[in-house]
């Protein structure tokens, strides 16, 4: 009985063997699946944050243009202003709104007028002098 005992224990473990060998061949093969899976799952993730931040740079691009022609409107309109500042603060300007509206404003007298030269960045005298009237 001894010699069928350790035959029956010998198919035993050989049997336990083959399974081991199916379970592990089987082991295997979910493994690969899930390394092919978590492959396949990194690669969607990072191609999708890739189109996102795609996304966001275009949508950041339309802002930055937007904004870089409001700047562009406002500047022409600073410009436009400060012309129009320099033509309405001109001595014949002021002269005409003066008879226009019949202010009766006087001139200034000659101690009110002070000469001013102006002078370039140099320092060099432009050669032009303006007459100022001074207020008191």
């Amino acid at each position: 009985m001894k010699k069928l005992a350790g035959r029956v224990e010998m198919g035993k473990t050989l049997r336990q063997e083959e399974q081991r060998g199916n379970s592990s061949a089987a082991g295997g093969y979910f493994s690969f699946a899930a390394g092919v899976l978590l492959i396949a799952i990194s690669v969607f993730t990072v191609l999708n944050y890739r189109t996102h931040l795609i996304d966001e740079a275009e949508k950041l691009n339309a802002q930055a243009s937007r904004i870089q022609m409001q700047l562009d409107e406002l500047n022409r309109e600073i410009a436009y202003k400060r012309v129009r500042k320099q033509e309405l603060t001109t001595l014949t300007c002021i002269q005409r709104k003066n008879e226009h509206f019949k202010m009766g404003l006087r001139p200034a007298n000659s101690s009110q007028l002070r000469s001013v030269t102006l002078l370039r960045r140099g320092g060099i005298a432009a050669g032009r002098t303006a007459n100022v009237a001074s207020v008191r």
